[in-house]
C-alpha cells in the first residue's frame, strides 16, 4: 500500500514515522506542484491531506477527478466542509496520529481483500465481444453509429441484468460528450489510477452513466493527455472492460499512424464496423485507404465488415457502393449494416442521449437493430402481433 502525505513540515514528520511503523510506504510532498506531478507518475494507493486551507481545496479537486484514489483528512473540519468531503467522498479522520493511522490502516486493508474477494469469487467476469467502430474519414456518422450500436444494446440490457460500454477512443476529437450530454467527463486518464485486479467499483466510479441509454460511456483524454493515452493504457482499459461489462464498443479515432491506444483496440477487438457515407468519393478514399494501409496494419482482416450510413434515394443503389468499395478495395468485405439517412430524429440530436433513446420505432432506429442482429445475433426488433392476438384486441 503507498500513500502521499501532504501537509506542513510538522505534519508529516509526525504521521510519516506512525505510518511507516504500520507497515504502509509512504511518500512526503510539501507543495500542490509536486502533488500534481508526482500522483500521475506514481498512482498511489491513498492520499492523507492536513486538515487546512491549504490542502483542503486541493484534496477535494483530486477526490473529485481521481476516485479510485482514497483520500483522507486529518483534523477539524467545519460543518460544511463536512459536507463537501461527504459529497466527494473523503474521509475525516481524527488530529490524533495513532487514531488516524489506524482507521486509514483499516480501511485500506479492507478495500485490499474486498478486491481480492470479488476477483476470487469471480463475480464480473464477463469475457465479453469487443466491437469497434472505425472508419479513415472523419464525418461519415462513425459516432453515430457507435452511440447507437451502445444505446441498442444498453436498452434492451436494462431489465436482464447485463451492461454495455462504450469506451471514446477517438482522441481526433470526440462528439460522444456532446451525444450523451456530459459536462467535465471521466476519460481514460483516470483509468492509470486502477489496480489491478480491479472491482466494478473500480471500474464503474472512473466512468460516465447515461441512465436514458443504459450506456457507461468513457471519454477520450483531453487535448494536453493525448500523448499519454498510449497502448499500454488502451490494453488495460480493455482487458478490465472486457471482464465487467456484457457489451464493449469502442469509438475509434481516424489517424492510425503513431497511435499505439488505436492499434492496440483493432488487435483486440472481435469484429471492426468500418463505416462510410453514401456516396462514390468518400467510398473510394475509403477503399483505397482500407487497400493501401489498413490491410497491412490489422492482424485479422477477417474482423473488417462495412456498414453504410446516411443511405438516401439517389441514382445509385447500396449495392452499387458495395460493388464500387470492393473493387477499389481489391477485396470483397461483408455488409453488416445499412443505416437509412431518417430526418424524423435529426431533431433529437444534442437531447442529452443517443438518438434511438427517442425513436425507436424509426427507420433509422431499426436499421440499428438490424446491425446488432448482424453483429450479435440478437434480435431486438418488436415482434409484429399475430392474427389472434389483432383480433382479441379488436374484439375488447
Amino acid at each position: 500500500m503507498q500513500l502521499f502525505l501532504l501537509g506542513d513540515n510538522d505534519f508529516c514528520n509526525v504521521f510519516e514515522q506512525v505510518l511507516k511503523s504500520a507497515g504502509i510506504t509512504v511518500q512526503t510532498y510539501l507543495t500542490v506542484e509536486d502533488t500534481y506531478i508526482n500522483i500521475d507518475k506514481e498512482n498511489p494507493d491513498a492520499i492523507l491531506f492536513q486538515s487546512n486551507d491549504k490542502w483542503k481545496n486541493i484534496a477535494v479537486e483530486i477526490a473529485k477527478t481521481r476516485p479510485n484514489i482514497k483520500v483522507f483528512v486529518s483534523g477539524p473540519i467545519n460543518l460544511d466542509d463536512w459536507e463537501v468531503f461527504a459529497t466527494v467522498g473523503i474521509t475525516n479522520v481524527s488530529g490524533d496520529v495513532r487514531k488516524a493511522v489506524n482507521v486509514i490502516k483499516k480501511i485500506l486493508k479492507d478495500t485490499e481483500e474486498k478486491a481480492k474477494k470479488d476477483i476470487k469469487e469471480n463475480k464480473n467476469a464477463v469475457n465479453s465481444k469487443i466491437v469497434a467502430v472505425y472508419s479513415a474519414k472523419g464525418g461519415v456518422g462513425k459516432t453515430t453509429v457507435a452511440t447507437n450500436l451502445a444505446a441498442a444494446l444498453g436498452l434492451w440490457a436494462k431489465d436482464k441484468g447485463l451492461k454495455a460500454a462504450l469506451l471514446d477512443f477517438n482522441i481526433d476529437g470526440s462528439t460522444g460528450t456532446y451525444v450523451f450530454g456530459i459536462q467535465n467527463p471521466k476519460t481514460v486518464m483516470l483509468w492509470q489510477d486502477i489496480k489491478m485486479p480491479a472491482t466494478w467499483e473500480d471500474v464503474s466510479s472512473s466512468m460516465n452513466y447515461n441512465e436514458k441509454s443504459n450506456v457507461w460511456y468513457l471519454a477520450p483524454p483531453v487535448s494536453y493527455e493525448k500523448t499519454q493515452f498510449t497502448g499500454a493504457l488502451a490494453n488495460k482499459i480493455l482487458t478490465l472492460a472486457k471482464e465487467h461489462f456484457d457489451f464493449v464498443i469502442i469509438d475509434m479515432g481516424v489517424a492510425l499512424e503513431n497511435r499505439d491506444c488505436a492499434i492496440q483496440a483493432l488487435s483486440l477487438c472481435n469484429d471492426i464496423l468500418y463505416v462510410t457515407a453514401f456516396d462514390p468519393d468518400t467510398v473510394r478514399l475509403l477503399a483505397q485507404i482500407y487497400r493501401d494501409e489498413i490491410c497491412y496494419i490489422l492482424d485479422d482482416v477477417s474482423k473488417m465488415s462495412l456498414v453504410v450510413n446516411s443511405v438516401h434515394q439517389t441514382w445509385y443503389k447500396v449495392d452499387d457502393v458495395v460493388s464500387y468499395f470492393n473493387d477499389k478495395a481489391k477485396t470483397v468485405i461483408p455488409v453488416k449494416g445499412i443505416i437509412t439517412q431518417d430526418s424524423k430524429i435529426e431533431k433529437y440530436k444534442g437531447k442529452g442521449a443517443p438518438l434511438i433513446c427517442f425513436e425507436p420505432d424509426a427507420q433509422f432506429s431499426q436499421d440499428i437493430k438490424e446491425l446488432v442482429k448482424n453483429v450479435y445475433n440478437i434480435d431486438l426488433k418488436s415482434k409484429k402481433k399475430g392474427f389472434f392476438s389483432r383480433l382479441f384486441k379488436k374484439k375488447g
